[in-house]
């Protein structure tokens, strides 16, 4: 039955032999590269999700513990819900929502934090295709992001979290904080740019 096909060559590997990491490596880009190579598309890497109902420091441990800075909350269907950050549990966000929730800071949960959907600046898949990293990272520096969600409308019309673009690693990528206060020069160049 399969003896049409020939026989491909084979190898052993050798020992203590590691593997690659495709998140691991950094690859360099610039300001007039394709959006493409910062953006984290969830039909190669799924995303990292958390229950709404969880606490806050469930989120900030899976966070530490998938080497991400932010997590999409969904509910119990995995529908998505919204968006919480590591800067949102770390900071006074945390003290605020404890005492307009009348809980202690430990008691916080992430519902009580998170960015809802209808209040997340969000981007198109199909405005992708043209964009580069210049335009994403102004995006990003303009409204103050951590992060900008990627959405996609599927073949029966629903609206879908395609991917996220994440100002820490285009800020990696780039070899400049695109998140820090430019001055006016930096600014003029990234527009010229773009």
């Amino acid at each position: 039955m399969f003896n049409e096909y020939a026989l491909l060559p084979t190898h052993h590997l050798k020992k203590d032999t590691s593997y690659y990491h495709p998140e691991n490596v950094t690859e360099i880009v610039h300001l007039d590269t394709s959006a493409l190579k910062v953006f984290t598309d969830f039909h190669v890497r799924p995303p990292e999700m958390i229950s709404k109902n969880k606490l806050a420091s469930e989120a900030l441990e899976k966070m530490k513990n998938a080497g991400v800075k932010g997590l999409i909350v969904v509910d119990d269907n995995e529908h998505t819900q919204g968006f919480i950050s590591s800067l949102d549990i770390a900071g006074i966000k945390k003290t605020t929502a404890a005492q307009e929730n009348s809980v202690t800071p430990a008691e916080v949960t992430i519902d009580m934090l998170m960015t809802p959907t209808s209040s997340l600046l969000v981007f198109d898949y199909k405005d992708l295709s043209n964009a580069r990293v210049g335009h994403i990272a102004r995006l990003l520096h303009e409204h103050s992001l951590q992060h900008l969600i990627v959405f996609e409308i599927n073949t029966q019309g629903e609206s879908l979290a395609r991917g996220i673009f994440s100002r820490s690693r285009i800020s990696r990528q780039l070899g400049m904080d695109i998140g820090a206060d430019m001055s006016s020069h930096s600014v003029a160049d990234m527009n010229k740019r773009i």
